[in-house]
């Protein structure tokens, strides 16, 4: 039985959180043994884990704190673990100490564009150079590796590109129609004949939930349109509660529902008109692709991948980041129906270019066709 390693020092809400359990639910499927090590107590996303996955906690103390990194080699060298997958480079500090094992197959994934914190990429930078010749760099978005290649000066040669995917027997246009119908505007005190714009994304300072109520503001004010803004996703240390209270300085709260991290947000996209991202930092979305899944126009701000995945004025329009007046604009065009694609054609790319199954079976090749 093949076997490999997931390291991640963090299962909590994020899309490269997500992206490592699809993946390894998906190798299990295919009779492989996955074990995964979690450096951090945050386990928020294991319950999405397939029951054959094994989880270990190995807690560190802080960031910087390398006696996991002692542990993980021991339990690599117990149980022969030569194949690895780490979620991202800072994850890699604590897989580091696997390049002992002779053989060793270490990949990185990379899930990270611009740095909205310069902490982050201090400490990435940092962890960068004590990356290997021999060690795989997996990217998700060609922009980001022509990013990457810059600011961590990784030669772009290095990477291999392969695309997010989303699960289309989940995210299709019959879920969306079978649950369109189920009550939920009424339920959260949405007109029927309402714009609602969806946006789900926990609630950081790379996603700009700011910027998203400025739209609103901008949307009802000066385009006179019926708009409100639905938020899905978790917070902490009080940012919905200072997006809630721009909204109030905005007048404009009454038209703002916020209703926390969903265990299944597709009734929520189902009603729902578009989709909107309106982050400073970003890589390739998956809520982006799983609403595109669902036949939802996207509106996203020009950052990473944006372009990869939405062809401007097709399946969506890409306006300039921290522009407000620009995405309001161009949520209008959306509220007219301007967009040269139908629902259909917008699920279509999904299902021929952005296919989970295809993106497992590219990683899979990749990662196990090791010379």
């Amino acid at each position: 039985m093949k076997k490999i390693l997931f390291v991640t020092s963090n299962l909590g809400i994020g899309g490269a959180q997500q992206h490592l359990i699809l993946f390894a639910n998906y190798l299990v499927e295919q009779g492989y043994e996955v074990l995964i090590l979690n450096t951090n107590l945050n386990n928020d996303l294991a319950y999405r884990l397939d029951k054959r996955v094994e989880l270990i906690n190995i807690p560190r103390k802080y960031n910087f704190d390398l006696k996991p990194a002692g542990q993980i080699l021991e339990i690599a060298r117990a149980r022969g673990l030569k194949t690895v997958f780490c979620d991202s480079l800072f994850s890699y500090l604590y897989a580091n100490k696997l390049n002992r094992i002779r053989g060793i197959n270490i990949n990185i994934i990379f899930h990270n564009t611009i740095y909205a914190e310069k902490y982050n990429y201090v400490k990435d930078l940092a962890v960068r150079f004590l990356v290997r010749r021999r060690t795989r760099l997996i990217a998700v978005a060609q922009n980001q590796i022509t990013h990457l290649s810059r600011v961590l000066m990784i030669p772009g040669r290095r990477f291999k590109l392969i695309y997010n995917g989303i699960d289309i027997g989940k995210f299709n246009l019959d879920e969306r129609k079978g649950m369109k119908d189920s009550g939920l505007r009424a339920e959260l005190g949405i007109p029927a004949k309402a714009f609602v714009l969806v946006k789900t994304a926990r609630f950081a300072i790379e996603k700009n939930h700011e910027m998203a109520i400025e739209v609103l503001d901008l949307l009802r004010r000066q385009h006179g349109i019926d708009a409100y803004m639905l938020f899905v996703g978790a917070s902490k240390n009080g940012r919905s509660e200072k997006v809630e209270a721009l909204a109030e300085s905005r007048a404009v709260r009454d038209y703002v529902k916020i209703v926390g991290p969903q265990k299944d947000v597709r009734p929520y996209l189902a009603a729902s008109d578009c989709f909107i991202l309106t982050s400073i930092s970003e890589t390739f979305s998956l809520a982006a692709l799983e609403a595109m899944g669902m036949g939802l126009p996207c509106l996203l701000t020009d950052i990473g991948g944006a372009r990869e995945m939405v062809t401007d004025g097709e399946n969506g329009y890409i306006t300039p980041a921290r522009d407000a007046a620009a995405f309001a604009d161009a949520a209008a065009k959306l509220s007219r129906g301007d967009l040269q694609w139908r629902d259909e054609e917008i699920f279509k790319r999904i299902e021929t270019e952005f296919n989970l199954e295809a993106t497992n079976q590219r990683l899979e090749n990749y990662i196990f066709n090791y010379k």
